[in-house]
């Protein structure tokens, strides 16, 4: 699995690299560090119909998205 780290990135530059990644990855792990990018991810991800996992540690929120 692909881990993309976004930390440190704004709004919408993390949704972007999800977007982007996501061409080429059937699965990967997404890393943010804001509640807003999270959430914009997350949202992005559901609505392309993918499997969602999510975990918030310390600073970071952790998105594990799959195909099919």
């Amino acid at each position: 699995m692909t881990t993309i780290d976004a930390r440190g990135f704004s709004c919408p530059e993390p949704l972007i690299m999800l977007e982007s990644s996501l061409k080429t990855e059937s699965s990967l792990e997404f890393l943010v560090d804001s509640k807003n990018a999270w959430e914009n991810c997350l949202d992005f991800a559901k609505k392309q119909g993918l499997s969602v996992e999510t975990e918030k540690t310390d600073d970071t929120f952790r998105i594990r998205v799959k195909r099919g």
